[in-house]
């Protein structure tokens, strides 16, 4: 009796402890199973979309108050302090009296460069006096050479108005020429953009334009056409750009011709290529044949405008090549004669040239008696003035208007130069620095008005052009008229910027952050949420939208977003349609 019952006692304990293994493999797997989803869980950040409303209408910051203006006052010289006329809190004008200083070695010394300076004036008049009638005489002897070579001026004249006549009829022709050259130049380049014009719109190298129904059937027996066709365009347009920068005068009209020839070949080359594709081309059902051959009709007929364009470029390249030798051969001779007159000239200017000496040496016999006298004037009126400025700084001067914040001196002190003697802030007039993240710079501006404290009222002074390297923040300051001290300066206060209201393309349109929108080759996306089997699961929802403008750190979506939607604006990058999401504030 008692082995069965063992038996049946061992027997329950060890289906029991099956029964307990089993139920921790299972439990195992399925903790396996939880961390695997739980890893699969994306954490994002998310914004609800409201099309009805902006849904932010100004800027909370707080800024510090700061003086408009504080400076310093110091002495610029040393001595004794005589007098102060001024306390902390008084308000004081621009170059108010705010002390006085003494030194009898300054008020000695400007005494005594004051006499010295009016000794020179007495005796710089004396020495000009003498020398202006030596410098008289000799210029009474330059007046008697110069009827001398009057006659031999008027033969120069002659035989240079004679040159000038042949040059002016010369030029004028060359003129025409030149004029008329660039006119041509001109024309060669509508010639360009028209034939440009022409071929983007059947190859469509660039921009959206194309002849309708082509763009399957272009070069299709050789689609290696298209491409040399695109490729030639491209070099094309970037020489027609070139030609179309050149500031044009008559004297680079030639080079610039010889350019534009240039370019014209390439320009005969592009359309050599179309008619190339425009004979690869096949007709369909949508592009018939009498469209085809309407467009190699027409480029044939675009090829002979330019050639006949190239051709009269080069010609009028050639005669503008000329124009220097034939214009040499027609004036050597009458330059002779100009050459001849100018040497008889020079011969009747010798004795002009010594008379012109003459009045020199006693120009300048004069110049240094003079500028000997005026040196040692203007030495002692420099020492003067010194002196004056010397004894100046015995009295100390607000350079600013504002109220007396700091006073550093009392009667009787001695002081150096840049010692302190008050401090003079300007709080009338206070500015509030505040610092902006920099995608929201761009929505204020200069002169707008905001709202510090309670409800006082500042304008926006200035915007730093750059934000700070380390808090990546501008600097931006509030001035306020504070002559009632509503603030005092190094306190804090709240600020309230109104912002600019984003302007919609159209009223369904709404702004989103740009680094919510993923753009991809098969269109543009962003994620939102939807909800899951469970009640708390929520779920990412791949959606196509399409894109406006961009305005700084936003983007318009123009479709594809409805009222109530809820967007992930942070984790979206990585994302995949349907993937489980964890939403964080």
């Amino acid at each position: 009796m008692q082995k069965p019952i063992i038996k049946i006692i061992v027997t329950v304990f060890l289906l029991a402890g099956l029964i307990a293994a089993g139920y921790s493999v299972i439990n195992n797997n399925i903790a396996s199973e939880a961390e695997g989803v739980e890893k699969l869980i994306k954490e994002v950040k998310t914004a609800k979309i409201d099309l009805l409303s902006d849904t932010t209408s100004f800027i909370e910051t707080v800024g510090t108050v700061k003086a408009e203006a504080q400076i310093d006052v110091t002495a610029t010289t040393r001595g004794t302090i005589r007098g102060i006329y001024f306390n902390v809190g008084d308000e004081v004008n621009i170059n108010k009296l705010l002390a006085s200083l003494y030194d009898s070695s300054t008020l000695t010394n400007r005494n005594n460069a004051q006499t010295n300076f009016v000794n020179m004036q007495s005796n710089l008049l004396a020495t000009e006096r003498i020398t202006n009638e030596t410098v008289h005489q000799a210029e009474i002897g330059v007046q008697a050479a110069e009827e001398s070579i009057k006659a031999a001026e008027i033969g120069l004249k002659t035989s240079k108005d004679n040159l000038a006549s042949a040059r002016a009829l010369r030029d004028k022709s060359n003129i025409n020429l030149k004029n008329n050259a660039i006119i041509s130049f001109n024309g060669y380049l509508n010639t360009i953009f028209s034939t440009l014009d022409q071929v983007n719109y059947i190859i469509k190298a660039e921009g959206n334009i194309q002849l309708p129904n082509i763009e399957p059937v272009l070069g299709v027996k050789n689609s290696s056409s298209v491409n040399t066709a695109k490729t030639n365009y491209f070099i094309t347009r970037e020489a027609y750009t070139r030609l179309t920068e050149l500031e044009l005068t008559a004297s680079n009209i030639a080079v610039n011709m010889k350019k534009m020839s240039e370019t014209l070949s390439l320009t005969q080359n592009l359309v050599d290529n179309i008619i190339i594709v425009l004979d690869n081309t096949i007709t369909d059902a949508n592009f018939n044949s009498a469209s085809l051959s309407a467009q190699k009709t027409a480029f044939s007929a675009l090829r002979a405008t330019v050639v006949n364009s190239e051709t009269g470029a080069l010609s009028t390249y050639q005669v503008l090549e000329n124009l220097a030798l034939v214009e040499n051969q027609e004036t050597t001779a009458l330059q002779n004669a100009v050459n001849a007159a100018e040497n008889q000239l020079q011969k009747t200017q010798t004795g002009y040239d010594n008379a012109l000496i003459v009045l020199e040496n006693a120009k300048q016999t004069k110049n240094q008696q003079v500028l000997a006298s005026q040196s040692s004037l203007d030495n002692a009126e420099g020492q003067f003035n010194l002196a004056q400025v010397q004894a100046g700084d015995l009295n100390i001067k607000t350079p600013i208007s504002g109220k007396i914040t700091g006073k550093y001196i009392e009667v009787g002190a001695e002081v150096n130069p840049g010692q302190k003697i008050a401090q003079v802030s300007q709080t009338d007039n206070l500015k509030i620095e505040i610092n902006l993240p920099s995608e929201e710079i761009y929505r204020i501006s200069k002169g707008e008005e905001v709202v510090i404290g309670e409800n006082l009222k500042g304008t926006i002074s200035s915007i730093d052009p750059a934000a700070d390297p380390i808090t990546r923040k501008v600097k931006v300051e509030i001035l306020y008229d504070n002559k009632n001290n509503d603030l005092i300066q190094g306190t804090f206060i709240d600020v309230v910027i109104p912002i600019k209201k984003l302007e919609k393309t159209h009223s369904e349109s709404v702004f989103i952050p740009l680094r919510a929108v993923i753009i991809a080759p098969e269109g543009n996306y962003v994620f939102t949420v939807m909800a899951g089997d469970g009640a708390e699961t929520k779920l990412a929802k791949k959606t196509t939208v399409i894109t406006g403008k961009t305005e700084g750190a936003l983007i318009e979506i123009l479709d594809g977003l409805n009222t109530g939607d809820e967007l992930i604006v942070e984790g979206g990058k990585n994302l995949e349609d349907g993937e489980t999401l964890k939403i964080i504030e």
